[in-house]
């Protein structure tokens, strides 16, 4: 995690807005923002993490996916960057753009590779640097993003565990174009050389920033949430009484409150950490693995589902038994 932190009461200085209006509507007190580092380098921090608490040295690592949405540059991939930067030999190396569902996208490649034999450790991770596509005068989407990266190594074994079951999936009606019809993009600015004017979405901002609509990702993310969860469970042949915990994407936590109400859940069973680290894309479902994994809270045995949403519209799951 980068360690200077954006607190709430920050965005004074650019939007009208205060501490308390932000938190009631997206349960975030706080987020962390990079200022000095690549993408890659925070990325590959929390890999070579992973390959220490893994006891896995980075030249047994046979492929590394990355999931960002903010690369360091177009070509090499990020994954490449990171390859070299944690020296992981001539590991296959590649980026998927899923957005905030790219971990478990990630996961489902990864499992893949495994149970076909043709890899034995694969490094995936999720990293993006938010504050460099945020537009920070835009009050309904500033508050809502911070910067990290987290990663997991993900083994062949020979007895049972893993990754269960997962799915992956990615949702549109066909019939509109796709800056109209997906509610969560990123625009890049229309310049008219004639006019030496901006147009369009870049009218009123200087660079390429993410916009969404906040009231039809929720309509989406409550239609795609419970469909994953529901699949990956019904492959493994397991019920939502079977799981330790369901880590959803930390996007806002009135999703999270619709998961525990539609299931009727403890909400012990869904944990969060939004309040300190905002939406940070698909990193939010590995760090908030990490940080259960750190605080001693998973044993050996334990069923946790994790489920991600993002523009796309895409979205997944994945079942694992700890």
């Amino acid at each position: 995690m980068p360690d200077f932190v954006l607190d709430n009461d920050m965005f004074n200085q650019t939007v009208e807005t205060n501490g308390e209006w932000i938190v009631s509507r997206t349960g975030i007190k706080e987020r962390r923002i990079e200022q000095k580092k690549y993408n890659f380098e925070m990325i590959g921090e929390a890999c070579a993490a992973a390959l220490n608490n893994a006891g896995l040295g980075p030249d047994k690592i046979d492929m590394i996916i990355v999931s960002t949405a903010t690369p360091d540059y177009s070509c090499p991939s990020t994954a490449c960057l990171v390859q070299n930067y944690i020296k992981a030999g001539a590991a296959a190396s590649f980026d998927i753009a899923a957005g905030c569902a790219g971990f478990v996208f990630a996961l489902d490649i990864a499992d893949l590779y495994i149970t076909s034999g043709r890899a034995k450790n694969v490094l995936a991770a999720s990293g993006d640097i938010m504050s460099r596509m945020t537009n920070y005068f835009d009050r309904g989407n500033c508050v809502l993003f911070g910067d990290g990266a987290g990663a997991a190594v993900i083994t062949a074994q020979s007895s049972g565990g893993g990754i269960l079951a997962t799915c992956i999936h990615c949702e549109c009606d066909g019939q509109k174009p796709y800056f109209v019809q997906n509610p969560l993009y990123s625009p890049r600015e229309i310049f008219d050389k004639t006019t030496k004017q901006f147009k369009g979405n870049a009218e009123k901002i200087q660079g390429s920033y993410l916009t969404q609509n906040g009231r039809e990702v929720m309509q989406f993310v409550s239609r795609a949430t419970p469909k994953a969860l529901d699949e990956v469970l019904t492959k493994a042949e397991k019920t939502i009484s079977d799981l330790k915990y369901i880590i959803v994407h930390q996007a806002n936590k009135r999703i999270i409150d619709h998961v525990i109400e539609k299931y009727r859940l403890d909400p012990k069973k869904v944990p969060i950490n939004i309040e300190k680290y905002g939406n940070m894309s698909s990193a939010t479902v590995p760090v908030l693995l990490h940080e259960l994994n750190e605080a001693k809270e998973l044993r050996k045995g334990d069923l946790i589902a994790l489920v991600g949403f993002g523009a796309g519209l895409a979205y997944g799951a994945a079942l694992i038994q700890w």
